[in-house]
C-alpha cells in the first residue's frame, strides 16, 4: 500500500518565493546550496480504528440534561438527570426581621411561598411530551476537589435526605400553560427561556426536626439566626442548602438542556423610608459557576453493545458512550527512516452519512480532540489544552464531510522514541504498554477568548451535549480505509 516518490530541492513553493523578490540573483544564490542537500520523501499508510466503550466522562459545569429520548438513529435510549447547588447572591439578603409583613399561623415572620425553577433554552424531541421528573433534597453536598463523572448517581450512593423534600413534577418542554404570545416574548433581544417550576411551598422540617410553613421560611429564619451560613457559598451549601438532585421518572420523548436554576422565596415588608408602604419582596438563590452542578447520562445498553459489534464503521456519541480509537502504525512509519524526520502526519476522518433522516437526529459534533489513550482521563481531569504536541483539536468540515488533523508528527515521534527507550531497559515493554501506539477522539466543547487581535482557546471540556455520528473505519469497513499521509525531510550526508 506504499506509494512515495523523492523532491530533489526545496520544491516549487521555493522557487515561488525567490520569483517575488526584485533582487533574484542573490537569493537563488543562497538557497540553492540548503535545496540540494535537502531530501523529502511522502508515503502513506493504513491506520486500524475501533469504536471503545466509554462508561463516563468527567462531568464539570453549571448546566445539564434532564429527561429521555430515544435516538432515531440507533434506537438507544438516552436518560438525563442533574444535581444542581444554590447560592445566595453577593451582598443581598432578606430585610431586618422587624420589617417582614408576612406572618405563619403562630404570628412569626415568615416567607408567603417558595418555588424552584429551573430554565432551559435548548432541547431534543417533540414538546409535547408528558414528562415526569422527582426532585430530592440532597443529604450531604457534592465537593469541589473532587472528580465526578457523569455515571455518578447521588441517590445510588445515598447522598439523598431521607424524609427531606421528595417533590414529583409533570411537565412539558411546551409549557402549554403559557399563551403563544407569552412564549414569544424576548428580553433585551433573547428568546424567552423556557421554564420548569417546582412548588417548595408545603411544610418542611429540618435536620433539627424543627418545622416552617415552607422552605422559603426555613432560609429566611436562618438568614437572621445564622448569618455565618450566608457568609460565602461554601457555608451556604455545607450548612442550609446542600442542593437538588433532579432524577427522571418516567415519560419517553424529550430531553432539556436546563442552562441555570433559582429557588425564590416570595416575602411583604415594609419599606425603609415608609413604615406605612408595604412592599413584594424576593430573595434569590441561583445555581452559578461558583458552585457545582454534576450531569448523570445513562445510555441503553442492549444499544451500546449492538453499536460496538458493529465493525463496518466507528461511531462518536456523547455525552459519553462511545469515542473512536486509532491505532497509529508508529513501526510501519519508522521503518527505513531512523535517520529522517517527521515534518507532516495528516489523518482525515469522513463522516458516514445518518442511514435514517429525521427532525429529531441528533446533532454532528462540531469539535474532536485527539489524545493518547493513557491520557484520556488525566487530560481533562488536569484543565489542559490542545498543545499540537501530545494533544490535538480540530473542526468539522461540513462541505467535505470530514475532520482532519493536519499534522500528528510530534504525537508519532513520541510514540517512537518511548517504545524505542522502552525496550532498550525492558524487552518486554510492548507487552506491558499496549496502548503505546493509540490515540483516542472524542467529541469536545471548547471556550474561546477573542480580543481584536487574537483568539485563544481557554477551555476545552467533554461535551457533554447529545451527539452522535459515525466515521468510515472499523474492522470490517468497506469503504476506503482510513490513511496517514507522511512527508519525511532529512538532509543529504
Amino acid at each position: 500500500m506504499k506509494k512515495s516518490f523523492i523532491i530533489a530541492g526545496i520544491t516549487v513553493g521555493m522557487l515561488a518565493l525567490s520569483a517575488c523578490d526584485d533582487n533574484t540573483g542573490s537569493l537563488g544564490t543562497s538557497l540553492n546550496p540548503i535545496a540540494d542537500s535537502l531530501k523529502v520523501q511522502t508515503d502513506t499508510f493504513t491506520v486500524q480504528t475501533r469504536s471503545i466503550e466509554v462508561d463516563s466522562v468527567l462531568s464539570r459545569g453549571t448546566n445539564g440534561y434532564i429527561g429521555c429520548i430515544k435516538d432515531p438513529e440507533t434506537g438507544g435510549y438516552i436518560t438525563g438527570d442533574i444535581m444542581l447547588q444554590f447560592k445566595p447572591l453577593e451582598g443581598d439578603g432578606f430585610p431586618e426581621m422587624a420589617r417582614i409583613e408576612s406572618y405563619d399561623e403562630n404570628g412569626e415572620q415568615c416567607a408567603d411561598s417558595c418555588v424552584m425553577v429551573l430554565y432551559f433554552n435548548e432541547y431534543e424531541g417533540d414538546t409535547l411530551n408528558l414528562m415526569r421528573m422527582t426532585a430530592y433534597e440532597m443529604e450531604t453536598p457534592l465537593e469541589e476537589n473532587v472528580n465526578y463523572y457523569s455515571n455518578f448517581d447521588p441517590y445510588e450512593r445515598g447522598m439523598v435526605r431521607v424524609g427531606g423534600i421528595e417533590r414529583d413534577k409533570d411537565y412539558t418542554l411546551g409549557n402549554q400553560q403559557d399563551s403563544d404570545s407569552l412564549k414569544a416574548t424576548t428580553t433585551s433581544g433573547q428568546k424567552r427561556l423556557g421554564q420548569i417550576k417546582i412548588s417548595l411551598n408545603e411544610p418542611y422540617t429540618d435536620k433539627n426536626c424543627t418545622t416552617y410553613n415552607n422552605y422559603g421560611t426555613y432560609l429566611m429564619r436562618n438568614y437572621w439566626n445564622h448569618p455565618e451560613y450566608y457568609k460565602n457559598s461554601y457555608n451556604f451549601i455545607h450548612n442550609l442548602c446542600p442542593g437538588f438532585y433532579f432524577k427522571h421518572k418516567s415519560g419517553i420523548g424529550s430531553i432539556t438542556y436546563i442552562l441555570r436554576a433559582a429557588i425564590y422565596s416570595y416575602f411583604k415588608f415594609t419599606n425603609s423610608e415608609n413604615p406605612d408602604s408595604i412592599m413584594a419582596g424576593i430573595q434569590k438563590f441561583s445555581s452559578t459557576d461558583e458552585v457545582l452542578q454534576t450531569t448523570n447520562i445513562s445510555n441503553d445498553e442492549s444499544t451500546i453493545s449492538r453499536l460496538m459489534a458493529d465493525q463496518t464503521c466507528t461511531y462518536l456519541k456523547t455525552p459519553a458512550g462511545i469515542f473512536t480509537e486509532l491505532t497509529l502504525p508508529v513501526e510501519e512509519i519508522a521503518s527505513g527512516h531512523s535517520t529522517d524526520s517527521i515534518s507532516s502526519a495528516r489523518v482525515v476522518l469522513t463522516r458516514v452519512n445518518n442511514s435514517k433522516q429525521d427532525d429529531y437526529n441528533l446533532d454532528v459534533p462540531d469539535y474532536l480532540l485527539c489524545v493518547e489513550k493513557d491520557s484520556l482521563y488525566t487530560f481533562f481531569e488536569q484543565n489542559k489544552l490542545p498543545d499540537n504536541k501530545s494533544a490535538y483539536l480540530t473542526t468539522y468540515d461540513k462541505s467535505l464531510n470530514t475532520y482532519t488533523f493536519s499534522n500528528l508528527s510530534s504525537i508519532i515521534t513520541r510514540m517512537r522514541n518511548a517504545k524505542e527507550l522502552g525496550e532498550k531497559q525492558n524487552s518486554q515493554w510492548t507487552s506491558l504498554h499496549p496502548d503505546w501506539n493509540k490515540v483516542v477522539v472524542m467529541p469536545v466543547s471548547v471556550t474561546k477568548t477573542t480580543t481584536s487581535t487574537s483568539t485563544t482557546i481557554t477551555k476545552v471540556e467533554h461535551n457533554m451535549s447529545l451527539t452522535s455520528t459515525r466515521l468510515v473505519g472499523g474492522t470490517d469497513n468497506s469503504r476506503d480505509p482510513v490513511k496517514i499521509s507522511i512527508i519525511y525531510q532529512k538532509f543529504n550526508d
